[in-house]
């Protein structure tokens, strides 16, 4: 689909970067950036969960972190990354754009990027007060990863 097509490319643009893509390690979206990311050699890293229905990380993950619950789960992606890729997505997409907001208002995390690919989430995060700065918008996967790792441009 064009989509899988789209989050591959990302994965595969990160990968240019030498950036090590982490996600959720499962199907969908994350195994798109994470076939994108094998591609050209990167390394993927999946966070699973015992608690989840789905046992097995996708083919394309080079490494799998396992936890034993979702919410370790979360707080696992949130704390290992240096930026973030936010792509469209679901209720599950929504918490973690929220923890990553939330732990750097707190000053947890402070200075890591946000990026969301496209506009699905600017209407979310133009209703959460202090975001201005701090989440960016990327049109293309390119830029996406340009924002993201390519502090200098």
């Amino acid at each position: 689909s064009t989509a899988w097509k789209k989050y591959f490319r990302l994965g595969k643009e990160l990968a240019l970067r030498n950036a090590v893509l982490i996600n959720g390690g499962y199907g969908g979206v994350m195994e798109a950036t994470a076939a994108g990311a094998r591609s050209v050699g990167g390394e993927t890293v999946g966070v699973t969960c015992d608690n989840l229905p789905v046992k097995e990380p996708n083919p394309y993950i080079t490494h799998e972190w396992k936890v034993q619950r979702w919410d370790q789960r979360l707080l696992t992606l949130v704390w290992l990354a240096d930026g973030y890729a936010v792509l469209p997505g679901s209720s599950g997409t929504l918490v973690e754009l929220s923890m990553v907001i939330e732990t750097q208002f707190k000053g947890f995390i402070p200075g890591r990027p946000i990026v969301c690919l496209e506009s699905f989430w600017k209407p979310v995060v133009k209703r959460i007060d202090g975001t201005d700065g701090m989440v960016s918008f990327a049109r293309t996967p390119r830029q996406c990863a340009v924002m993201l790792l390519d502090q200098d441009q």
